[in-house]
């Protein structure tokens, strides 16, 4: 088939999707997907109506196929972007897991699965590593905060922070 039948087809399964018959709409983008066997965006599109179909094992399929289509061709990122989907529906799926790690590390991205180092520890925040966040005092972490008290108040978790001391000067505006 030529270009002008492929751009009747891509009306006719816009056509699909907006009139809510994905079932049409998923035919024409697993044909599509035939006639252009190394575009991407048309399992994208087909794992679209799977997942609208509530077909997430074919979901998962297209996604993965349109993965390694938009690697191969160079989009990273979209390829970062599916198999992060099929994670959204399978967070334990280990082929993807690993996919997902090399596409990141091919665009230097940190994949942040992985193991993760430990952040290092402020000299304000030293003596409360591993607390739980909510159970920090601004008192403890934050040396120029202290208890403050508000008219007709007596909220003992109340605490003032002063900016103006407490934050590092900004530097000179270059304009």
């Amino acid at each position: 088939m030529g270009q002008p039948d492929s751009r009747r087809q891509k009306d006719a399964a816009a056509r699909a999707v907006r009139a809510g018959n994905h079932r049409k709409a998923l035919a024409i983008y697993l044909e599509l997907a035939k006639l252009h066997p190394l575009d991407g965006s048309w399992p994208q599109r087909a794992a679209e109506m799977y997942r609208r179909l509530e077909k997430p094992a074919s979901e998962m399929a297209a996604l993965s196929r349109a993965a390694d289509l938009h690697a191969k061709a160079g989009f990273l990122l979209k390829a970062i972007a599916s198999c992060k989907m099929i994670l959204s529906i399978d967070p334990q799926h280990r082929e993807t897991r690993e996919k997902l790690a090399e596409l990141c590390a091919a665009q230097g991205i940190p994949v942040r699965d992985g193991p993760k180092a430990e952040p290092p520890a402020s000299d304000s925040l030293s003596g409360n590593a591993g607390e739980p966040l909510e159970e920090l005092l601004l008192t403890e972490v934050i040396p120029a905060a202290h208890p403050a008290s508000l008219a007709g108040s007596e909220d003992p978790g109340v605490s003032e922070i002063p900016l103006d001391s407490t934050l590092p000067p900004l530097p000179d505006d270059p304009r």
